[in-house]
């Protein structure tokens, strides 16, 4: 899955007080060094195991962060 927007993710974290990719994972369940290197801008991809916790933790619309990584981002 491909991230659409490093600035949503960041307004969506900034929303729920999330300050850091350590915080994210832990709020996501998911590994420190994956929400790390997306919230740092460092990789704009992850497995659609890993968008969806992330988009749930957030609760955020499935498919509103991450789209299919074949596909392009809009916005």
């Amino acid at each position: 899955m491909k991230l659409r927007s490093q600035q949503a993710l960041w307004d969506y974290m900034s929303f729920y007080k999330i300050n850091t990719g350590y915080a994210l994972a832990k709020r996501a369940g998911i590994l420190p060094g994956t929400a790390n290197f997306l919230v740092q801008g460092h990789r704009d991809s992850c497995s659609s195991r890993t968008a969806l916790a992330i988009e749930q933790a957030l609760s955020c619309p499935p498919g509103f962060l991450f789209v299919p990584a074949g596909r392009r981002a809009r916005g």
